[in-house]
């Protein structure tokens, strides 16, 4: 005699197929209805189900999505700081302990930061040329630090180096 009943693991994904946990943010990529353009908006996860994904508004409120949904209004997993400005590369950022840091890199699954010196929040691997550290974060690794954008920053154009001349 054997169960025929059937297990399945269900698991939140965005429209990238990312997988997405309660309080990780989406922003809206393709959504345009009646006039109004909801594309850029973000969302905070507040709850996954088997029947949905409840998503938290800043200007909508609360709402609940199926996997449909989630593909047809490009819902996307983004990453933002503690006061719901989305983080990007280039932008410098601040810790509640007082430090700075550098993205470096914004992934699927985590963002890097590049700090001057150790970070407080736990491990972090050593630039080789003793140039800082890097860490890695996700979302409520960047809520707990407390991050905060702090200016957008520019690339640094290579200029190269003419003759013996020293670089600048």
């Amino acid at each position: 005699m054997g169960n025929n009943s059937s297990f399945s693991l269900w698991a939140a994904q965005d429209a990238d197929g990312t997988c997405l946990e309660v309080g990780d943010w989406v922003e809206c990529t393709t959504a345009k209805t009646g006039g109004t353009d909801f594309t850029a908006s973000l969302g905070r996860i507040t709850h996954i189900s088997t029947s949905g994904v409840t998503f938290e508004w800043k200007l909508w409120g609360t709402y609940i999505y199926n996997d449909r949904e989630i593909q047809e209004y490009g819902l996307k997993k983004v990453f933002v700081d503690a006061s719901g400005w989305k983080i990007k590369e280039d932008q410098l950022l601040s810790l509640n302990d007082g430090q700075e840091a550098m993205v470096t890199l914004v992934d699927k699954n985590y963002v890097t930061l590049k700090y001057s010196r150790s970070s407080a929040y736990g491990l972090y691997d050593r630039d080789l040329t003793g140039a800082g550290c890097t860490q890695n974060f996700k979302q409520r690794d960047l809520d707990y630090a407390g991050v905060v954008v702090r200016t957008q920053a520019q690339r640094r154009v290579d200029r190269g180096c003419a003759g013996r001349r020293a670089c600048v």
